[in-house]
């Protein structure tokens, strides 16, 4: 199946959380909510390894505005969970402002502008469920700049006492305790 998906960049399957959901698989109820989805490579690893249990779900939001749904819906459509996917197409501050919802695993890969992160990253806080996992792209990324470490290292800072890191590299992973 590997080589039948669209991934023009190839980003996501040199990442740790990559690494992570390789030979993963849950198997009891599961609810994933995904932040920027692109082509939907991250999605379909996600979908694979987290939504096997028939009352798992994965929620994606993201507004496309990178001409990328084509090759999302492609990519989707190879995975037999594909059912369990809602898909948002909007900004995530629009998809907080109404989410009711819970989670247990969150991965942020979505707007990378440092307000936009902040706000995905506490948003996102509020709806992971105790013992959750919180996966975040991108904390080395933006040039030598790395314009979105600072933003993720306030936002442990700020958590310390609630948080296991389990992961920090140019991807952050953690619990919410």
């Amino acid at each position: 199946m590997c080589s039948e998906i669209r991934d023009s960049n190839g980003w996501f399957k040199s990442s740790a959380l990559s690494r992570v959901l390789q030979g993963y698989r849950v198997e009891y109820p599961f609810q994933v909510l995904e932040i920027g989805c692109y082509q939907g490579v991250s999605t379909l690893h996600l979908l694979n390894s987290l939504c096997n249990h028939k009352h798992s779900k994965l929620v994606a939001v993201d507004p496309f505005v990178n001409n990328t749904k084509d090759d999302f819906k492609y990519n989707i459509s190879l995975s037999p969970n594909n059912k369990k996917l809602w898909l948002y197409e909007m900004k995530s501050k629009d998809f907080f402002k109404d989410s009711h919802l819970f989670f247990d695993f969150i991965y942020i890969d979505g707007d990378h502008h440092p307000d936009a992160l902040e706000n995905d990253l506490e948003c996102s806080w509020k709806i992971l469920n105790q013992n959750g996992t919180l996966w975040i792209d991108d904390y080395l990324g933006g040039g030598e700049k790395k314009i979105l470490k600072p933003v993720v290292d306030r936002f442990l800072l700020k958590h310390h006492s609630v948080i296991k890191i389990l992961h920090k590299g140019y991807q952050v992973g953690l619990m919410k305790l």
